[in-house]
């Protein structure tokens, strides 16, 4: 099953105090509305999908989630997106290997997996 994406769309610009923004004169904070979108792997070009390595034993790195780091690797100004997977260790050793990847971001809302290319 691929994954999906969760994105927020704001119907206000009152949120921009919290990033350290003045909002213009009249928008109060009460405006914040966020509204969330669940938008399908197959839209997205977000495929990868975390595997915890998951063992009887419950050892303590099981129990954390996966990694993720929105960055511009490629100096385009647009935010990528990192995600890191479960790897060998001495309770996993996955078969195939699992990976961590990389997305460009297209800036139009979907993604391309770019691990190999970067």
């Amino acid at each position: 099953m691929a994954s999906s994406v969760c994105l927020a769309k704001y119907q206000s610009i009152a949120f921009l105090p919290q990033l350290g923004f003045l909002a213009p004169a009249g928008f109060a904070e009460t405006t914040l509305k966020p509204l969330f979108e669940e938008v399908p792997a197959a839209a997205s070009g977000l495929t990868w999908r975390h595997e915890n390595g998951r063992s009887a034993d419950y050892f303590l790195p099981e129990t954390t989630g996966a990694g993720c780091a929105f960055l511009d690797y490629d100096n385009d100004g647009w935010m990528d997106i990192y995600l890191v997977n479960s790897g060998k260790c001495d309770f996993l050793t996955p078969d195939p290997p699992l990976g961590n990847a990389l997305y460009r971001n297209n800036r139009d809302g979907t993604f391309t997996e770019v691990t190999e290319k970067a």
